[in-house]
Order: structure tokens, then sequence, then C-alpha cells
């Protein structure tokens, strides 16, 4: 295994895909800042949104990576000449594992590193207590993680390299507009203003009456799934950290992704094991 891991992290540093998506990735904060530091007057307000703004795009630019490095392993032959050489099938799946979940890690911690540094020569200030931050940071690195082990996952069960560029980016998407119309039916309020309509069904904006909301999910069986689904979802973990939600059972989000990269790694595992390399 130490020997692979080697292998991997010499290979890794002149991987110009890591590179790449590296560089993209420090761009978009970059922008994002200078955009804030300019609507703002020159001023950062508070540095707390920036440092967590990106943690989707690392997990874009994780998919990318991962589809890219694991569909050169099949494409050049380099597991099936592993397995010549007597490396076990778990083996060559967890260093893998380690090597895509270190690169996402490598990604996140860039993108915060750029916009802290960047943000406090900007001026920007953190403004509220470091613990909670830090307990924000701890989530979106688990999340991180887990949806690193879900594009191993991927990448390892599928044997063509366009088909895992395909499946991952794809996987990214849909998690991603998933969690995002989840997370909207969960904030849906209790009671919304009612429409103005006259007598011809045209709509003239809402009245300062209320009435019940028809989308609001109300507590029971439904909402807590619901709940459930965007607590385990490492996209909706994020989506919710970036965006500040009063995020219910939030300080079991890392075991949650414990149990994600738990699970997918063992079903990886397992398929993996039986594939035909041939």
């Amino acid at each position: 295994m130490t020997k692979l891991l080697r292998a991997n992290f010499s290979r890794l540093w002149k991987t110009k895909s890591f590179w790449v998506c590296m560089i993209l990735m420090i761009a978009f904060p970059v922008l994002n800042m200078f955009s804030e530091w300019d609507m703002n007057d020159h001023t950062i307000v508070d540095m707390r949104n920036d440092i967590l703004q990106n943690g989707s795009e690392v997990m874009f630019f994780s998919a990318i990576f991962t589809a890219l490095y694991l569909g050169a392993d099949y494409k050049g032959g380099a597991i099936r000449n592993k397995m010549i050489m007597g490396i076990s099938r778990a083996q060559i799946y967890f260093s893998n594992l380690i090597t895509v979940s270190a690169v996402g890690l490598i990604y996140f911690a860039a993108q915060i590193t750029v916009n802290f540094g960047l943000g406090y020569a900007l001026g920007g200030r953190i403004t509220e207590p470091f613990n909670p931050l830090l307990f924000d940071i701890l989530i979106d690195l688990c999340a991180e993680t887990a949806m690193c082990s879900i594009f191993t996952m991927i990448g390892m069960m599928i044997s063509s390299k366009s088909k895992i560029v395909a499946a991952t980016i794809l996987t990214m998407v849909v998690t991603t507009y998933g969690s995002f119309g989840l997370i909207g039916m969960l904030d849906e309020p209790e009671l919304r203003y009612k429409p103005e309509i006259d007598d011809y069904g045209n709509y003239h904006g809402t009245t300062e009456e209320t009435e019940p909301n028809p989308r609001y999910l109300k507590p029971g069986l439904k909402r807590g799934f619901v709940t459930a689904v965007c607590n385990i979802l490492p996209t909706a973990q994020e989506l919710q950290i970036e965006e500040q939600h009063d995020i219910s059972g939030k300080n079991f989000l890392p075991l949650c992704s414990l149990g994600v990269l738990a699970a997918t790694t063992a079903a990886g595992v397992a398929v993996f094991r039986r594939k035909d390399l041939k």
C-alpha cells in the first residue's frame, strides 16, 4: 500500500489535470472576492462567506480530476499491471481512494487559504466567533471527502475513461441540483401572501393578507425524510453551509459523511473485486 501511495503521489504532481483544476478552482474565489471588494466600495465586510462559499466548486473540480485520473489508469492498463505484480484489488482501490480524497482536501485547503489571505489583504475580517466557523469548515471537509468516495466508486466500477468522466460529472450535477430542490422544499414558508388576481385571471402581485402555503412541508414523516436526505447528501450539506441555513441535526453532519464514505467504499470494493478487467 505504501509503495502504491508513493507511486500515486509521484504521478499526481506530474499530472496536468491536477494543476489545471487547481488553477481554475482558485480563480473562482479570487474573482468573487474582487467582485465583492468592488461592490462594497473597496472593502470586504465579512470573510466568513468568502471562506465557505466555494465548496461546491471544489467538489466539481474534484469530480473532473477524479474522472481523468482514474480513467487514465484503465486506458493505460495500469490497473492490470498492478495486479500482475501481485497487488490485491482492495489495495488498488484504497490507494486510489486515499489519493483522490487527498486531492479534494488539497483543493479545499488551497481555496480556504486563498480566500483568507486575499480577503485579509483587502481589509476583510471574521466578525463571528471562531469556533462555529471551524466546525463549518470541518463539515465541509467531511462532505468533500464523502463526495470523493462517491467519485472513486464510480471511477473504479467503470472501465471506459469517457464513461467515467460522463458519469462522474453527471452525478455531481444531479446531486447538486437535487440538493437545491430539496433545500428549497424545506425553505418554503408556512404562510404566503395571497395573490391578487382580477376577474380576467390576470396576476397583479400580492395582497397584504396571508394564506396557508400548499408547498409548505408540515412537521412529520415527509419533512423528516427530506431533512434526512439533505443531511446525508454531501452536496446538500455543502450548499446549506454556504447559504448559512439553520440546519436540523447539524452536529451529526460529519457522522453522516462518514456513513456515506463507509457505504460507498464498501460497495465500490465489493464490485471492483468481481469486475472483469480483461
